[in-house]
């Protein structure tokens, strides 16, 4: 059982990719050539890798699922002591929700149990529908807007790079301190905001309010 005070930047670095259950190639798939090394990654046909960089908190799919590589053993023990103290949030918002990467990002947060006590999904042409969550359970739509998803401690943001551009540092800080986490392009190229891969550079969530998240090609 998840105990401790709120914090949603350890809860960020509580759950990386590394966690997802997305293992890394094996080295026989790297001898492979490119065609047949894409049929392999791909064969699930679900296009996770954008949607589920986002919600850095993910739980693992597979507890127990026993890693080979001791580094990767390393990085899941850091882990599980980091979400012991970062405990549960009150509310992790998504912009963009409507969206097919909006709504991959709210079934990875039910499919892998982030501690969340609510969500809020935000929408401009939905607003007002009722969507169905198995472990949150009925959600309205809601029209965006900065106090509404400054209610959120963490705010997930599928949507262009021009909404981006405009909204998320107005979204980040406030009452709850709101850390948003960027899907868009706008702000991985910017010194100022940190452009992170948990396992890489995780320890950068813990000073920042805005973080940008790599896309397949970055």
């Amino acid at each position: 059982m998840i105990q401790g005070p709120a914090n949603p930047s350890l809860l960020m670095q509580a759950y990386p990719l590394a966690q997802t259950g997305v293992a890394a190639a094996p080295a026989k798939a790297l001898q492979t050539t490119p065609a047949q090394f894409a049929k392999r990654s791909c064969g699930s046909g679900i296009t996770l890798p954008v949607a589920c960089a986002s919600v850095f908190a993910l739980q693992a799919l597979a507890h127990g699922r026993r890693q080979k590589r001791a580094h990767c053993q390393h990085s899941r023990r850091q882990a599980s002591a980091v979400t012991v103290k970062a405990g549960s949030v009150d509310c992790v918002g998504i912009v963009g929700c409507s969206g097919a990467v909006g709504q991959e990002m709210l079934k990875c947060m039910e499919q892998r149990g982030f501690p969340t006590k609510a969500v809020k999904l935000f929408a401009k042409r939905s607003a007002g529908q009722v969507v169905e969550s198995a472990k949150f359970g009925q959600i309205t739509i809601e029209p965006f807007s900065v106090d509404m998803a400054q209610e959120c401690e963490i705010v997930l943001m599928a949507v262009s790079g021009g909404f981006s551009t405009e909204w998320a540092k107005q979204i980040a800080g406030g009452p709850k301190n709101t850390v948003v986490v960027d899907n868009s392009s706008a702000w991985r190229m910017n010194d100022e905001v940190p452009l992170v891969v948990p396992e890489i550079n995780g320890e950068k969530i813990s000073s920042a309010n805005l973080i940008a998240n790599p896309n397949c090609t970055t």
